[in-house]
């Protein structure tokens, strides 16, 4: 199965987050961006599961 990444507006959006709050995330470890290329992309899959964390 191949792994989906998202963009940090997509995950924003998910979310219903500022960029600001996922980038804090970030910093706190809670999500773990891919750096490829010039871009910080998402596993979806760990996003899905901070979801349901949160609920």
């Amino acid at each position: 199965m191949e792994e989906r990444f998202l963009t940090a507006t997509e995950v924003c959006s998910m979310l219903s987050i500022t960029r600001q709050t996922l980038y804090n995330w970030g910093a706190k470890g809670l999500v773990k961006p891919r750096k490829i290329g010039l871009k910080n992309l998402y596993l979806k899959s760990e996003i899905l599961k901070k979801m349901e964390a949160t609920k």
